[in-house]
């Protein structure tokens, strides 16, 4: 049997390379070019622990942006972001998707040492993805601000309350006093 020379082995080991490159690359790009596109929409949120009556909250609240993050992704506010979406969507638009659905899209990541927090949508649809993410983030606005107007309410209303307790205390004070002095 004839040996092949050097030159001959050299070539023939790069057609068998050039080949299998080439075929393993056809199948790896089909298989990618196959997936389906995968969209992301984000937002920034700063989320701010409302500081006590005298107090001032200007340091980065660690625990409070963890608590908000876990509110984010509850199941209360995500089921009243669906029904916005819902009300605010037509038929023919786009596929809403339903809150079991909605879940695995969604992410919250915090900014180390800081009150921000990124909201992140990711899927298959370009259009439902800003919308999603603007409701989220409008739904989680208007829950949040009526909590802190719930709380606002409540200081305000137990202040009151230690207003007229005191008013009352110092009224029967200076009864005693007037007594004092009437008898002394």
């Amino acid at each position: 049997p004839p040996t092949l020379n050097q030159p001959a082995r050299r070539s023939r080991r790069f057609a068998v390379f050039l080949l299998t490159f080439i075929v393993c690359l056809s199948i790896g790009l089909f298989y990618n070019f196959q997936r389906s596109a995968i969209y992301r929409s984000s937002a920034s949120l700063l989320t701010v622990s409302p500081p006590e009556v005298d107090q001032r909250g200007a340091e980065a609240d660690i625990q409070h942006v963890a608590i908000q993050r876990h509110r984010l992704l509850g199941q209360p506010l995500l089921e009243e972001v669906v029904l916005r979406l819902d009300s605010k969507t037509s038929d023919d638009e786009i596929t809403l998707p339903t809150i079991y659905q909605l879940t695995p899209m969604l992410g919250v990541v915090s900014v180390p040492e800081t009150n921000l927090v990124e909201l992140r949508a990711e899927g298959p649809d370009a259009a439902l993805l800003p919308r999603l993410v603007n409701t989220w983030v409008n739904v989680y606005l208007d829950i949040r601000s009526e909590e802190i107007r719930r709380v606002t309410q409540e200081t305000t209303d137990s202040l009151h309350q230690q207003y007229e307790e005191l008013g009352e205390k110092i009224s029967e004070k200076r009864q005693a006093l007037d007594e004092f002095r009437k008898n002394n």
